[in-house]
């Protein structure tokens, strides 16, 4: 798929990422490279369901990573937490979504802080 000018688009609403290479292979640019960590990861809009007080799950129950839980909050909402280290960037979250409130942005993972004695 293309935008209007042209450039390759992700468009996790057709579907899952699999991780099988075919975009790789088929990058005439060398953007994508094979053996790489995807720099994508899920997060869910003020459209989510659960953030309007109506129970849905569909989101945690398409992630094969486990990589999203509700944490409750008042008023009968729940907020999707999406843990960045397990998440995948697949999008398998996304496609099934009645609202369409969830799509992928940037991560870019944290150095580990060094640890230093008191």
């Amino acid at each position: 798929m293309r935008d209007a000018e042209g450039f390759p688009v992700l468009d996790i609403r057709e579907g899952a990422c699999t991780f099988c290479g075919a975009c790789t292979a088929a990058c005439e640019t060398g953007a994508l490279v094979a053996g790489r960590a995807f720099p994508w990861r899920a997060a869910a809009n003020d459209a989510c369901l659960s953030k309007n007080a109506v129970q849905c799950r569909i989101c945690e129950d398409h992630c094969d990573a486990q990589a999203i839980r509700f944490r409750l909050l008042p008023g009968g909402c729940s907020e999707p937490q999406f843990d960045a280290e397990r998440c995948t960037g697949c999008g398998a979250c996304a496609q099934p979504c009645p609202a369409g409130a969830i799509s992928l942005h940037p991560f870019t993972p944290q150095p580990l802080m060094e640890t230093r004695p008191c």
